[in-house]
């Protein structure tokens, strides 16, 4: 650990006495298309941190350590993006920008042309992959980069997402479109796993807490969209050096229209966990070979096609405490398989058109040796399609349907095969020049449920002022259960969830604030206590609020999180309407990040706090009565970034749980309520050190483009 530290330390204090090149001013204005200045205009060099937000009368000005031909870029949150060639040299006169206004909240509240994947921009979370590495205690893992994130629950001995009082099961993954059935990482009970997909891989992540479009099915509480990447500038090879494992990836750029990459990747987390004093007993610590591939072709007609995969096999084993006999160790012990393929191909249609299809295969097998074995295989094959029409002036019209075909398979129960279909549309219609108005329904029809189920959906956005908007959403959401409850329960049906969301979001010069107020009404959950059925309901309502504030100028970026939840149910074995074990009222997530130019690094700070969570006390008469103590935890980072010739560096250290806390979760209780086992955070502070070497070609484009 000592070594480490001091490493890291050289590597800081090596970067800091680098020498600079000849400082060149760079200046001039940013004007609208009526010729007025655009204050708080963000202006930088292309691939580089360079840059400088502009004055109340559209003035720039900043220094560069570089010569050359380069490109210089405007954003503004409502103009359009403008870049324009320059030559840095010692002479250089004054640059004007101009920048176009950018469609009403139409754009904002519309589908994603691409990929046809309704996403409401003022309602929704959009992350960058500088936004997971750089932020304190994600590790680079996006579900729990998410977690610092307005409506996201605190629940740290799982690494799913529980969203607004909904559990992990609601929430669903999707990428270019298509459904990721097992997201996740299986693993021992109680221990968070990880995503199994690199934020690398993505070019756009986008997580939204409600309230979504048609194009989406399946999930009571939330989405998370991925977009995998578009073509390499160039060929490349990535190299990731991690204390427990190492990946490698190629990227190949064949001509300028087709390019495929490759990685490939091994871990083994009994070296680190011994490091950091994890405290579960392993007999074998989490083993994983994991592998992706991608495949991208323009065609001549402006489309692309695009292929991704995936395959994992990993193993690891414990010794858990059994609460039942006085916490005597019992082995157990876990296999997995996972494989995704998924093909997409989408073309432009029309004016303001597109079109797209989508096939994507799931398999996953998980083997479970304890007392009794037990193995469970799930397949599916998913086949989907969708169109945007343009009609009248900015109203179009977007279509589509996919179907689905699954085999499920546990040992002792007979295997299950559903053939699913789903169809929805959506409108977007202006409204008065300003309001835009999206009605939309949905269709889902499962074989095995021998039923139907109708989603209506509405959503409504009014731009305030060029700064504030408003948008207001109602809409019923289906989900099918489980089908390790299906393999039991066979006549048991959809469940439902009414979502209700009003938002409020102000959006100037690097400020970002959002109040979001909502109502989910939840009807049909499964029950499991007399008999097996829908009987269940519950409800979950809260405010939420969201500031973040970043200055491109001096490299800050920092954000407030607050989340208020009030939330009961009564489903599965709930007796009675109470408090989940994976809620609470109150979450509070305080993140900053500085980037110090002049050394070329990053450092952050994460503080988190959560009041206590419900959990079973067998001796306590009042059904989910007791909490445990409020949840505390502290994450400190730091990124070095590095360029030498055609080579470019990043190098990170995490220290996370910096207070060193040891938080209990909850509580697992013997039957007859005489011992009980603390369901803890299996580790005290934990660091972690990493290296990313990109040979070939320079990435810094990929990384410092998403500086603020």
């Amino acid at each position: 650990m000592y070594a480490i530290r001091c490493a890291l330390i050289g590597i800081l204090l090596a970067g800091a006495n680098l020498a600079y090149a000849q400082e060149i001013s760079v200046r001039g204005n940013v004007m609208d298309h009526r010729g007025h200045p655009v204050a708080g205009a963000n202006v930088f060099i292309k691939g580089t941190v360079y840059g400088a937000t502009t004055a109340a009368d559209g003035s720039f000005t900043f220094d560069v350590q570089l010569l050359g031909d380069t490109i210089l870029v405007a954003r503004h949150v409502t103009m359009r993006t403008a870049e324009i060639p320059v030559v840095i040299n010692t002479g250089m006169q004054p640059i004007g920008l101009h920048l176009k206004p950018r469609s009403t909240l139409l754009e904002e509240a519309s589908v994603d042309r691409r990929n046809h994947r309704a996403i409401d921009n003022n309602r929704s979370i959009t992350l960058t992959t500088m936004d997971i590495d750089t932020s304190p205690g994600s590790d680079g893992d996006v579900t729990t980069a998410l977690r610092q994130f307005p409506g996201v629950q605190t629940v740290g001995e799982s690494g799913a997402l529980f969203v607004r009082g909904g559990s992990g099961e609601e929430s669903k993954t999707f990428i270019d479109g298509l459904e990721i059935t097992h997201p996740y990482v299986t693993g021992v009970p109680d221990i968070a796993q990880r995503s199994r997909y690199s934020s690398h891989l993505f070019e756009g992540i986008t997580f939204s807490t409600g309230g979504y479009a048609p194009g989406y099915g399946g999930a009571l509480s939330s989405i998370l969209s991925l977009d995998s990447r578009q073509h390499p500038a160039q060929s490349s090879t990535v190299i990731a050096l991690l204390p427990y494992g190492l990946q490698v990836g190629h990227d190949q750029l064949f001509g300028g229209r087709t390019s495929a990459g490759i990685d490939v990747g091994y871990s083994n987390f009994g070296p680190y966990y011994r490091l950091i004093n994890h405290r579960t007993d392993w007999t074998q610590a989490p083993e994983n070979w994991t592998a992706n591939a991608n495949f991208r072709h323009n065609t001549s007609d402006g489309g692309m096609i695009k292929w991704y995969g995936y395959g994992n096999t990993s193993a690891q084993a414990a010794n858990l405490p059994n609460e039942n006999d006085a916490g005597r160790l019992v082995s157990l012990g876990i296999n997995n398989r996972n494989a995704v393929s998924l093909l997409t191909w989408e073309r432009p249609f029309a004016r303001r058109g597109s079109m797209y299809m989508g096939y994507g295969f799931n398999f996953n097998y998980d083997a479970f040796q304890a007392l009794t074995d037990t193995h469970i295989l799930q397949a599916q094959h998913q086949l989907r399609v969708a169109v945007r029409t343009p009609l009248i002036g900015q109203s179009a019209i977007d279509v589509g349907a996919e179907g689905y075909s699954v085999r499920f398979s546990q040992t002792g129960v007979a295997t299950l095969f559903d053939h699913k279909a789903a169809a929805w549309a959506e409108a977007t219609i202006p409204v008065a020049g300003k309001a835009t108005v999206l009605p939309g329904l949905r269709v889902d029809y499962s074989s095995l449920l021998a039923r139907a189920a109708l989603s209506p959906r509405l959503t409504v956005a009014y731009p305030l002022t060029v700064a504030d908007r408003l948008s207001l959403a109602w809409g019923r959401y289906t989900q099918q259960p489980d089908y390790m409850y299906l393999a039991a329960m066979p006549h048991i049906g959809y469940q439902h969830a009414d979502h209700y969301i009003a938002n409020f979001q102000h959006s100037r010069g690097g400020h970002l604030l959002r109040i979001e107020g909502y109502y989910k009404d939840y009807k049909s959950l499964l029950t499991t206590r007399d008999r097996f059925g829908n009987d269940g309901s519950g409800t979950a309502s809260g405010v939420e609020l969201f500031y973040r504030k970043q200055q491109g100028d001096k490299g800050l970026d920092y954000w407030l999180s607050y989340s208020y939840l009030h939330t009961e149910r009564e489903y599965l074995d709930y007796p009675v309407r109470a408090m989940p074990t994976f809620a609470t009222p109150h979450t509070v997530h305080v993140v900053a990040k500085q980037f110090i130019r002049p050394i070329g690094v990053y450092a952050g700070a994460s503080y988190s706090f959560a009041t206590g969570r419900p959990y079973l006390n067998p001796d306590n008469p009042v059904f989910l009565g007791d909490r445990t103590a409020a949840y505390h935890n502290m994450n400190i980072n730091a990124a070095l970034l590095r360029k030498w010739g055609n080579t470019f560096i990043t190098v990170v250290a995490a220290l996370n749980n910096v207070l060193g806390k040891r938080q209990v979760f909850g509580y697992r209780y013997a039957d007859d309520g005489g011992f009980r086992v603390p369901i803890e955070r299996p580790y005290g502070r934990s660091l972690l050190v990493a290296a990313f070497i990109s040979i070939g070609r320079d990435r810094s484009d990929e990384i410092l483009n998403q500086l603020p």
